[in-house]
């Protein structure tokens, strides 16, 4: 959703059951702050921004969410 609205992005992904993936930190302040309803934001501070860098660190931090003894 390039070009989004940041509120319309939030809103989306509350509908669709989605966790908002970013590296911008607005998205924190949006939902905490003002209590915006969310699934939740994993935000990433990575020093390889790049897309397949930024899958893994995602799946990592998913699998050890999901699955803690592995």
């Amino acid at each position: 959703m390039r070009g989004a609205d940041d509120i319309e992005i939030i809103q989306r992904a509350f509908n669709e059951g989605r966790i908002i993936v970013t590296n911008d930190k607005d998205f924190g302040e949006l939902i905490f702050r003002r209590r915006l309803a969310s699934k939740g934001v994993l935000l990433l501070r990575l020093e390889d921004e790049s897309p397949e860098n930024k899958i893994r660190v995602v799946m990592n931090v998913l699998t050890k969410r999901l699955c803690p003894r592995w």
